[in-house]
């Protein structure tokens, strides 16, 4: 498609707030799960 010119040169998806935000909570909701399974964590 590209060589077609239907679509642009490849760029970098630029990283927001919004993805840092959604990465972070996936993050802890891991830990988490984590947590619960394995029965470790700061609140014992």
């Amino acid at each position: 498609m590209r060589a077609a010119g239907l679509v642009h040169a490849q760029s970098s998806f630029p990283p927001s707030f919004t993805l840092i935000t959604a990465v972070i909570l996936l993050v802890i909701g891991i830990a988490a799960i984590a947590s619960m399974v394995f029965q470790v964590g700061p609140l014992g």
